[in-house]
């Protein structure tokens, strides 16, 4: 996310696994949030937006793979098209 400023948010819905762990130590500048239960995908985004300062939000799935001139092309869009709501993004290969 070079040249774009942001906040990134992790939440752990009760993982075992020590993912909490992991963040912590190696990436201090996310802003992690720990449920003691499994919420589930969307009350667990909902957490992350009532905190998030952002103009955007991206909500991501721990699984997707993005190229490296995704948020800045999402941005970009964004930003040239004050009337959307919303972007949606797939694999278009």
């Amino acid at each position: 996310m070079q040249g774009i400023s942001a906040e990134v948010f992790v939440v752990d819905n009760n993982s075992v696994d020590g993912s909490c762990e992991m963040v912590r130590e190696k990436f201090q500048e996310v802003i992690l949030i720990e449920n003691k239960t499994n919420t589930g995908f969307a009350v667990a985004n909902n957490q992350a937006i009532k905190q998030s300062t952002g103009e955007y939000i991206l909500l991501l799935n721990p699984d997707t793979v993005v190229e490296e001139d995704t948020f800045s092309k999402v941005c970009a869009f964004m930003d040239t098209h004050a009337n959307a709501g919303g972007l949606g993004a797939h694999d278009c290969r």
